[in-house]
């Protein structure tokens, strides 16, 4: 078998797997968040949807609103070894800016997404 007809079965593989792969996975096919960092912010900024009375009194203190401290995950920093892990619960813990100030967030979410999908912004604090 020459070079030619190598390189054109080859060709036919490479089409074949592509479009399997875009038949598959569909628009999922871009997506590059597959560090555990990337992940979680995914997660959490799809996710977050509510707040605790504390995290509440101290968004009104800065001014802020659920939606804008959602909006500053994407740019945040995750701390991977502050994150905490229970039997049921994950805690992550996270340096965002969603009111151009330095603020730690902790954001609380369930192992198990079927129990619940939603994430909980359990505490906001200042620098």
């Amino acid at each position: 078998m020459d070079f030619r007809r190598r390189l054109l079965r080859y060709l036919i593989g490479v089409a074949i797997g592509l479009g399997l792969s875009i038949l598959f996975l569909g628009d999922r096919l871009g997506n590059m968040a597959w560090t555990p960092q990337a992940r979680i912010k995914q997660r959490l900024t799809a996710t977050l949807v509510r707040a605790t009375p504390q995290a509440e009194e101290a968004m009104r203190a800065r001014s802020i609103t659920l939606e804008e401290v959602r909006a500053s995950i994407p740019e945040s920093r995750v701390h991977l070894r502050a994150t905490r892990r229970t039997a049921d619960s994950i805690w992550y813990t996270l340096r965002a800016e969603p009111d151009g100030v330095p603020a730690l967030l902790v954001i609380a979410g369930m192992r198990d997404a079927d129990v619940d999908s939603t994430a909980t912004l359990w505490s906001l604090a200042g620098p």
